[in-house]
């Protein structure tokens, strides 16, 4: 059998208040990724706080400045 690897990228910008529909729906997939990673230009850390509060494996990289 073929183990399938999924990587995930998402870049958000203020958006807090519904990166956790997006981090549910990856939850729920029946091919779990091997790799999340969000990347936030956000000028605040509220998002990060949303993002601590699952118990899946995520790479989280907070740029102070938009690129």
């Amino acid at each position: 059998m073929i183990k399938t690897k999924v990587t995930i990228g998402i870049i958000t910008h203020n958006r807090a208040a519904i990166i956790y529909k997006c981090l549910e729906g990856i939850k729920n997939q029946t091919v779990k990724p091997t790799k999340i990673i969000i990347v936030d230009t956000s000028d605040n850390t509220q998002t990060r706080d949303v993002v601590k509060k699952y118990n899946i494996p995520i790479k989280y990289i907070h740029l102070k400045k938009r690129v």
